[in-house]
């Protein structure tokens, strides 16, 4: 977990207290998404992460993404791709970890319209207009899934030195 003090500059009163918050954010973390679409659309996005126009960064410009940032273009749908996919970790947490990972999964209900865990999310935006911003909701499932992990070690007994493998 990262830990940043931010400030706030209000420009219509440059006079006024300046209020300190922290912000958090996750570091060594790993998420993978999927997206579907038309081809042109994919492969448009696909285009912009490996050659991005502005510099790419995850919620402050000091936390940077580390490739790589596109694993694949398929024709699979997401929720192929979703089961498909081995796990993404580093090597150690690979290693350290069993054959088989349950990880958490969010995706929009037309992913996965089987599950029963639902809920609704305001984050479609509507308007970009930073004085009249409106979002619209869109539903999502929350479920977890089984992710192969190749490089896992066979379930088994406790092994409080897994973790060191490889670096001895």
């Amino acid at each position: 977990m990262l830990r940043d003090f931010h400030t706030a500059h209000n420009p219509k009163r440059p006079q006024a207290n300046i209020p300190l918050s922290n912000r958090f954010y996750l570091s060594d973390a790993v998420f993978t998404a999927y997206l579907g679409g038309p081809s042109a659309l994919v492969e448009g996005l696909a285009s912009a992460i490996v050659d991005p126009a502005f510099p790419l960064a995850l919620g402050r410009r000091s936390c940077v993404p580390v490739p790589p940032l596109l694993l694949t273009i398929s024709e699979k749908e997401p929720r192929e791709m979703l089961l498909d996919t081995p796990l993404q970790a580093g090597r150690s947490q690979r290693r350290s970890r069993a054959r088989t990972v349950r990880c958490s999964v969010q995706a929009d209900v037309q992913v996965l319209p089987e599950e029963a865990s639902r809920r609704r999310i305001r984050d479609v935006p509507l308007s970009f207009n930073p004085e009249d911003r409106r979002y619209a909701y869109r539903e999502v499932v929350e479920t977890v899934v089984d992710v192969a992990n190749p490089d896992g070690r066979a379930s088994g007994g406790h092994d409080p030195f897994a973790a060191l493998e490889g670096l001895l």
